[in-house]
């Protein structure tokens, strides 16, 4: 079974619909830090879904659910229907999966109003029979992991949700320190999901507002949870995991052509997987969310949002940038607050 447990801290990378897919998750595996990955979510009706759907979302299966680098991909499934979950489960046991993650955390309303993700929150004993249903269905070696909030439309429940997740037998927990209703708004409440975490044996997994090296160390310390899931900030930041874990130093002043190496393997591996017209707005959402950071980035977005093609796009990002950097390489960028801008267009559900 894959273990998350006190012998050594873990970091995740969230699985944000929309955003870490496939080739997202092969660049960051390149890029190194992270500990486990989650696929995006897969939507289980009252009907087990096939060995193909899951592939769809989770090409590493031809790899026994792991990248190149050798990190474990989990399968997340989102549903309220027990035994069709269960029945996912063992079709993702059967294809070689290591472990599966259960999502009751999305505050989509899509998905909310068909009865899926955080609406399950409300009623804490329905995600104990889902996961009990789960557990029960699967052998030991694989693990069963639930991922929830604080609560629906309050917080007064928080508790029992972990112990719901806890008595239904998951082998650890993720939280996101947000109500559903918050959605991202702030503020985060980690102080609340350090006591849930104190309230329960099973490992919990904190997640919520970790954007830099700092963030994630008064995390650790206000929650007393070793384990982090980043989403928003590693979006954001490549590099996150590895400045948590001390690797790189927190210094966003350096050589352009790194991170532009990134996004141009990004392209190239979406390009493998998708047509043309849905990887330039990939390719645009990640540049503007890397411009929170790197303020060359939230410079040229502007002048690259109207190009459709990603030829286009790669090329003026490095004649933009190489202008730049050659002007600003006596200086030192401030970090620029597009926080507005960064979620424009672009609804993360994770």
């Amino acid at each position: 079974m894959l273990l998350v447990d006190s012998s050594k801290p873990r970091i995740f990378l969230a699985p944000m619909e929309g955003v870490v897919d496939y080739p997202l998750r092969r660049i960051y595996s390149q890029v190194g830090g992270y500990d486990i990955f989650v696929t995006e979510f897969i939507r289980v009706l009252q009907e087990p879904v096939t060995e193909r759907e899951i592939f769809k979302y989770a090409p590493e299966m031809r790899e026994g659910y792991s990248t190149a680098e050798g990190i474990p991909v989990l399968v997340q499934f989102l549903g309220s229907h027990p035994e069709a979950l269960a029945e996912s489960a063992l079709v993702a046991a059967d294809s070689g999966c290591v472990g599966i993650d259960l999502n009751f955390g999305c505050p989509a309303k899509t998905v909310n109003r068909h009865d899926g993700g955080a609406t399950l929150l409300k009623d804490p004993m329905r995600i104990r029979t889902v996961v009990e249903t789960v557990r029960k269905a699967l052998p030991p070696k694989y693990s069963v992991s639930a991922k929830v909030r604080l609560g629906f439309d309050s917080k007064d429940h928080a508790m029992e949700i972990a112990k719901a997740a806890e008595d239904g037998g998951a082998s650890w927990l993720t939280v996101h320190a947000r109500t559903k209703i918050q959605m991202y708004q702030p503020p985060v409440d980690w102080p609340l999901l350090g006591r849930m975490a104190q309230s329960v044996k099973i490992p919990v997994v904190a997640n919520g507002d970790i954007w830099t090296a700092q963030d994630a160390e008064l995390c650790r310390q206000t929650t007393g949870c070793q384990h982090l899931m980043v989403g928003r900030g590693a979006f954001a930041d490549p590099w996150l995991a590895e400045r948590i874990r001390g690797i790189r130093r927190s210094d966003f002043n350096f050589d352009t052509k790194e991170l532009l190496a990134l996004v141009e393997r990004f392209a190239a591996v979406s390009l493998e997987h998708g047509p043309e017209r849905y990887v330039v707005k990939r390719v645009k959402q990640w540049i503007k969310h890397l411009g929170r950071n790197f303020t060359h980035f939230a410079l040229n977005f502007d002048t690259i949002k109207t190009l459709d093609t990603v030829e286009g796009i790669l090329e003026r990002m490095a004649q933009d940038n190489a202008l730049l950097y050659e002007a600003r390489q006596d200086s030192t960028p401030a970090r620029v607050k597009v926080y507005g801008a960064l979620n424009e267009g672009v609804v993360f559900v994770s």
